[in-house]
């Protein structure tokens, strides 16, 4: 059942992007993770699958305005690919610390609200951001459209 969060839900909910534990999963953490690769912020062991911080992604996270010293200090394991199904698909997005850091940032930014308990929704200026930092969201429903 869908919150009661106005008449016309429709907009909001094409832009959704569901919570895996306490980050973002779906498609919407799956390009953020992409993108983070990408940018060569986080390195993927090619033979074990485990996902580290780049020297660069150190620097880059902290002007993000990541808390990089909690990340360094936390007894949680600071990131992984973590992998969760929704709608019957298979996503890999950022997990653990650092996934849940990145959400926060991003509610912080106004890019992410929250649009009911197991899931956030991407408002208008997280959909101009995320396509300005070169995140594809073309498989994101309506996102490409706003």
């Amino acid at each position: 059942m869908r919150p009661a969060l106005g008449c016309d839900l429709s907009p909001l909910f094409r832009k959704i992007a569901p919570a895996c534990y306490d980050h973002i999963g779906g498609v919407v953490g799956e390009e953020l993770l992409q993108h983070l690769l990408r940018q060569r912020w986080l390195r993927a062991n090619q033979s074990t699958g485990e996902v580290s911080i780049t020297p660069l992604g150190w620097r880059a996270l902290k002007e993000f305005g990541i808390d990089t010293d909690c990340l360094r200090t936390t007894k949680r394991k600071q990131v992984n690919a973590c992998v969760e199904r929704h709608n019957g698909k298979m996503y890999r997005h950022t997990g653990s610390l650092l996934g849940m850091l990145l959400r926060n940032r991003l509610l912080e930014l106004d890019w992410l609200e929250g649009a009911g308990g197991k899931s956030y929704s991407l408002t208008p200026k997280g959909i101009d951001a995320l396509l300005r930092l070169g995140i594809d969201l073309a498989r994101v429903p309506g996102a490409a459209a706003t």
